[in-house]
């Protein structure tokens, strides 16, 4: 009895090595991609689902009559907002380096739209996220998207900062030094050494 428990004393005891190395694994970043939280189409998807919801319990339309106007002008910005997001997947093509924030970048991307914005394609996402709330004739859409622009910025844009000046380096530094974050007009919402995705 006394062997037993003695033999059953040490073997609760003893660690799991395997149990700890996974643990370790779980929770180490992976160095070699940028870290965002989610992708702005997903952040923007869930800000216009909740909006929507919102709108269902307290309806805040923007116009109660004219609907045939608004909704061309809704449109129009959805088709320019993908119409940018278009020139993004192309110039990502050509230079052979992947979308997904998911994935290592392998080259930065300065053609096209990138030439006048680091972030082109998030601004192509925010187009059409303005048109889809003016589609759909609510201002709740609206009164998120200050919230997800931050969360963006935050939780997205400044990574990929990070994570490309740690990877080009010196090719990067001169890249934002040239180009603005977002637009000439509205520049940087926080200033910052390095700017923009790898093509974002």
């Amino acid at each position: 009895m006394a062997a037993g428990s003695s033999h059953h004393t040490s073997h609760s005891a003893s660690p799991n090595p395997s149990r700890h190395r996974s643990a370790r694994q779980v929770k180490a970043p992976d160095p070699t991609i940028a870290g965002v939280i989610a992708p702005p189409p997903v952040l923007l998807a869930g800000a216009l689902a909740i909006g929507l919801l919102l709108h269902a319990v307290i309806p805040i339309s923007f116009l109660s009559d004219h609907r045939t106007l608004i909704l061309l002008v809704g449109a129009t910005l959805i088709a320019a907002g993908a119409a940018l997001s278009a020139s993004v997947m192309r110039a990502f093509r050509a230079a052979k380096t992947p979308v997904s924030p998911g994935r290592p970048t392998t080259r930065m991307v300065r053609a096209g739209p990138y030439r006048y914005s680091r972030n082109p394609d998030y601004l192509g996402q925010m187009l059409v996220y303005t048109g889809a709330t003016l589609v759909v004739n609510s201002w709740w859409p609206m009164f998120l998207a200050p919230v997800v622009l931050v969360v963006i910025q935050r939780g997205v844009v400044l990574r990929e900062e990070r994570y490309l000046e740690a990877k080009f380096g010196r090719e990067y530094c001169h890249y934002t030094d040239r180009v603005p974050r977002w637009l000439c007009a509205f520049n940087d919402l926080q200033p910052s050494r390095a700017g923009a995705r790898r093509g974002r």
